[in-house]
C-alpha cells in the first residue's frame, strides 16, 4: 500500500484537477476520429514488441 506525507498530499490535490483534464483531453483525441484508435492500438503493439525484444538489442543484432 502507498502512503503519501502531508506535502504529498497538498502536491496531489494540485496536480488531480491537471492530471484528470489531460486524461479527458486524451481521450476525447483517441475517440475523436477512426484513424486516432488506429494509432493507438498501434502504439500499443509496438510498446509490446518492445518489452519483448527492446530497441538496443534489435539494433545489435543488425549490426552483426
Amino acid at each position: 500500500m502507498i502512503t503519501f506525507t502531508s506535502k504529498g498530499v497538498k502536491l496531489l490535490q494540485k496536480i488531480k484537477p491537471v492530471w484528470d483534464a489531460l486524461q479527458q483531453a486524451m481521450e476525447e483525441l483517441v475517440n475523436e476520429n477512426e484513424q486516432s484508435k488506429k494509432i493507438l492500438e498501434a502504439l500499443t503493439a509496438m510498446e509490446k514488441s518492445i518489452q519483448k525484444t527492446g530497441v538496443f538489442h534489435r539494433v545489435e543484432k543488425i549490426l552483426k
